[in-house]
Parts: structure tokens; sequence; C-alpha cells
């Protein structure tokens, strides 16, 4: 097993790109077996972006 200890950020950004290769390519293949996507409205993430001073102020 390979182990990565990324130093800064353009090593972190590499090694976040081989992860989500990783994660389409297993994705794409398990659509192509099952037929069918996996990833719909009913299942997806709802990320609400929230301005940090505005968190901040009202904690």
């Amino acid at each position: 097993m390979l182990k990565h200890n990324p130093y800064g950020l353009e090593q972190n950004k590499k090694i976040a790109r081989t992860g989500g290769n990783i994660a389409k390519v297993a994705r794409e293949d398990l659509e192509k077996k099952l037929e069918v996507s996996v990833i719909t409205n009913e299942n997806r993430l709802n990320y609400k972006y929230i301005n940090d001073k505005e968190k901040i102020e009202n904690m």
C-alpha cells in the first residue's frame, strides 16, 4: 500500500484529485453494472454555504 504524506497546497490538491478520480471510476463502474444511475435527487447532498463572518457574529 502506497502512503502519501503531502506537504503544501499543491501536493494536497494532487492527492485530492487522485482520490476524486478513483471515486469517479468506482461510481461509473457500479452504474455500468447496475445499468442505472446511483446519483439521484433523492440521495444527493444539499450544501448550504454560510458566510463565516455571519456565523461568528451569531455565536
